[in-house]
């Protein structure tokens, strides 16, 4: 939940970090990004889905590869 707090609070303050204009803006990392935070989020409050197809969606695998790639890239 940490990881998901500071890239949160990057993407708040350095807007710029994503894409240096508009025109540069791809919409479907933005849209990954989002998901890979929501679901750190959602991990990191503790919630242990039931069913097999939402353990996979909110893996916190798929969270962790995103926002590390993030990170570095």
């Amino acid at each position: 939940m940490l990881l998901a707090l500071i890239i949160t609070a990057i993407l708040f303050i350095f807007p710029g970090h994503i894409a240096g204009s508009l025109e540069e803006l791809n919409h479907a990392y933005l849209m990954l990004l989002m998901l890979g935070l929501s679901v750190a989020f959602i991990h990191g409050m503790g919630f242990y889905p039931r069913l097999w197809l939402w353990k996979i969606i909110f893996s916190p695998y798929f969270a962790w590869g995103v926002l590390f790639n993030f990170i570095l890239f």
